[in-house]
């Protein structure tokens, strides 16, 4: 049977992406994307690989992003595992 994980990493400064949350990706609604939102008021980039996921958990997930204001500025599709890039679209939300 196959797994459905969905992986949260922040790009480190010399070595591509580092892990830094797995989970379940039929728990994809349970996804703190304000907790990520956040994040991204520090970092300015992060990626979530999506693997073994429906066409329309990929879309929950994504329409998620950008209900929270983020924006999805690449996307690398590599045989089950779908990979997004996303960043904020404005400061807003941001402590100063």
């Amino acid at each position: 049977m196959w797994s459905s994980r969905l992986s949260i990493g922040l790009p480190m400064k010399k070595a591509g992406i580092r892990a830094i949350d797995t989970r379940k990706v039929s728990t994809a609604g349970d996804l703190d994307i304000k907790s990520l939102a956040s994040e991204l008021c520090v970092e300015r980039i992060i990626a979530i690989s999506i693997e073994n996921a429906s066409q329309s958990t990929i879309d929950r997930v994504i329409r998620s992003l950008i209900r929270e204001g983020l924006s999805i500025f690449a996307a690398d599709n590599h045989r089950d595992t779908v990979r997004l890039y996303i960043t904020r679209r404005t400061r807003a939300g941001c402590p100063e």
